[in-house]
């Protein structure tokens, strides 16, 4: 295997560093600008996703090997994510299976990572699929600073209860 191709973790500060570097490209004007601008809001989103993802596998897997934390991340889904999102923000009722999840993960700092990732995630998909939509640069500003408020919001909660039922209501939809 050579050096270009050695498998690297994709390390969630990383993606959002680009997504900064895009935004400040989004600043030159000419045609590059809106494509800038959108791609540095789906990474803002991602950098947020493969933070939780990472950090879900390696609480659930605190001596799994990497490729077992990389494989238990790719059973993360978008969906899961977002319906776990609206149950702690209030938009929507949990079953009643993981209520008791959802009551101790909610009012924690993890109430304010879901409201960042809901909104990053609803950026994202008009940035991805929505052809017509404007994006420019003050958009992925705020994509980027939502990016690391929900960061930073999702590092305040690591092992506390409500982190353990909030990664337990990950896996749990995950699948």
């Amino acid at each position: 295997m050579t050096a270009d191709t050695a498998h690297t973790e994709l390390a969630p500060m990383l993606v959002l560093e680009h997504a900064e570097v895009l935004t400040e490209l989004s600043a030159d004007p000419g045609p590059l600008a809106a494509v800038h601008a959108r791609r540095a809001v789906a990474a803002a989103y991602y950098a947020v996703l493969h933070r939780l993802c990472l950090a879900v596998a390696r609480t659930a897997l605190p001596t799994g090997h990497d490729a077992e934390c990389f494989a238990l991340c790719r059973s993360i889904s978008h969906g899961s994510v977002d319906t776990i999102a609206r149950w702690l923000v209030g938009a929507a009722v949990p079953p009643e299976p993981v209520r008791g999840l959802v009551r101790v993960a909610a009012g924690s700092e993890l109430t304010t990572f879901a409201g960042h990732t809901l909104q990053l995630q609803w950026w994202r998909t008009r940035a991805d699929y929505d052809h017509v939509a404007v994006f420019g640069r003050p958009i992925a500003l705020l994509a980027c600073r939502s990016a690391r408020e929900a960061i930073a919001a999702l590092d305040a909660e690591h092992g506390t209860p409500a982190w353990g039922a909030f990664s337990s209501l990950v896996l749990h939809r995950g699948f």
